[in-house]
């Protein structure tokens, strides 16, 4: 363990670091999270700092849930998305509040997106109202939106069908069809009629 926490922590090459924070996450104890925890708020690469972050999703204890939510706070947006989307790893109603501000007005379109995503996965209909009001904020190539559709799509819910067809469609500007059609790709088992839908359009 000795040697996976200094490959972690001085390793030159971001790799050997990711590497290592892969391996540490296996111990899952305290120590562990708190080493994680350090390399996602202090490592040098944010691609390093992100896969700290999916490490500390996977050790699923109450301490690595703590040390994530306190990261919702990291200033690289980057590193933020990847720690919004590690606390989905936590299915429970703590994590979508933990989530729910930042989808709201985090300073990044990309980490409000995930957060959409992360929110619809929970499939969870109270989150509806929240990821349908960013289909109308404007964002560069409908990231929003982009993210809205997705979490929506990922609810596997069939009220949000004619949602997702109306979107489908002009006036919606491209990129959000884009996202409606592959989303609506997704409800073939629910609705084998979607299919025809998305040939026609």
């Amino acid at each position: 363990f000795a040697l996976w926490a200094a490959q972690l922590r001085y390793a030159r090459r971001a790799q050997s670091r990711i590497q290592a924070a892969r391996a540490i996450a296996h111990w899952g104890d305290e120590t562990s999270v708190r080493l994680l925890e350090r390399t996602v708020r202090h490592d040098p690469f944010w691609g390093a700092s992100a896969e700290a972050a999916y490490a500390l999703s996977r050790i699923r204890t109450r301490a690595a849930f703590a040390a994530l939510k306190s990261l919702l706070n990291v200033r690289r947006p980057k590193v933020r998305r990847s720690v919004v989307g590690a606390l989905g790893e936590f299915r429970s109603p703590e994590t979508a509040q933990a989530i729910l501000p930042l989808l709201k007005r985090d300073p990044s379109l990309q980490v409000q997106a995930e957060a959409c995503r992360v929110l619809g996965s929970f499939r969870d209909k109270r989150w509806l109202p929240a990821l349908k009001a960013k289909l109308s904020q404007p964002s560069y190539w409908d990231t929003l939106a982009g993210g809205a559709i997705s979490g929506m799509a990922a609810m596997r819910d069939g009220r949000v069908l004619p949602i997702l067809r109306r979107l489908s469609q002009p006036p919606t500007s491209y990129p959000a069809r884009v996202y409606a059609l592959r989303a609506l790709g997704q409800f073939h088992p629910l609705d084998p009629g979607v299919i025809d839908w998305i040939s026609k359009n």
